[in-house]
């Protein structure tokens, strides 16, 4: 079997990983059920902290969630 390495940087993997949540939320609002749109609401915050990380937002991540230079987030 070969193998192929490949380098991508955390940005890379942010934007990959955002695109997807991004189509996920769209789909479940299409879905249109209680349920979709609560789920879908809830993977807004996840986006929410993707587009922070990628500083795509007029905003940063302390101001968003209250978190101090010091701290860490994950």
């Amino acid at each position: 079997m070969d193998y192929m390495d490949e380098t991508v940087t955390v940005a890379q993997l942010f934007e990959e990983e955002l695109t997807a949540l991004e189509g996920q939320r769209d789909r479940l609002i299409e879905e249109n059920t209680h349920e979709s749109r609560l789920t879908a609401k809830k993977i807004e915050h996840i986006i929410e902290y993707f587009k922070l990380r990628l500083d795509l937002l007029d905003y940063d991540i302390e101001t968003a969630y209250g978190v101090g230079t010091n701290a860490t987030l994950h």
